[in-house]
């Protein structure tokens, strides 16, 4: 079996990759998001115990989630990388604040920077806290998610409610971001 390596921080590369992504998380959600799957499989379920199904979606949107962030920070540090001006990360600075100050010494638009911002404890929540809400820090962080998606809300016991529409919003937010960005670098 021959390996092609493919350099991640292309926007062509970065696009299919969240292509890919996107494609295995909606073959999941067909299987086993009831909020999502088809009415002939709802049907196949209906005397199936709730419970799995209700975890499995959970975890399969935490995991795509994080997964698209993963790519947009290995891109979006590529990128920076490649500019001119190189600035260098502050030891308390959140990966997203970085990438907005360098493409700013730039002169490099991120129209979505606020949303990122946002966006970026809703990953620390699940990445850090296994997207449960219990503690004063976590309630701030939720606070500063919920700016940036609607309808983000938790259970009684304090997990978060993450929705197909929040993952839908991040792929978008992120493709966006990578063809905003195509013409910031010329190596392809």
């Amino acid at each position: 079996m021959s390996s092609t390596k493919i350099s991640m921080h292309t926007h062509s590369a970065a696009i299919e990759s969240l292509e890919i992504i996107w494609r295995n998380y909606l073959t999941v959600c067909e299987r086993v998001d009831l909020d999502a799957c088809s009415p002939e499989q709802l049907e196949h379920y209906a005397q199936s115990p709730i419970r799995p199904f209700r975890i499995a979606a959970f975890h399969s949107r935490q995991g795509a989630f994080i997964a698209m962030w993963n790519l947009w920070e290995y891109y979006s540090r590529s990128l920076c990388g490649e500019l001119p001006n190189k600035e260098r990360q502050l030891k308390s600075e959140s990966t997203v604040n970085w990438i907005g100050r360098s493409l700013a010494s730039n002169n490099k638009p991120f129209s979505e920077l606020n949303w990122f911002v946002q966006a970026n404890s809703l990953r620390n929540l699940i990445a850090h806290n296994g997207a449960r809400i219990d503690s004063g820090r976590t309630e701030s962080q939720f606070k500063k998610a919920s700016l940036a998606f609607d309808n983000l809300d938790t259970f009684s016991d304090g997990y978060l409610t993450l929705e197909s529409s929040h993952v839908a919003e991040l792929k978008v937010k992120i493709e966006s971001f990578i063809r905003e960005t195509t013409n910031y670098i010329v190596s392809e």
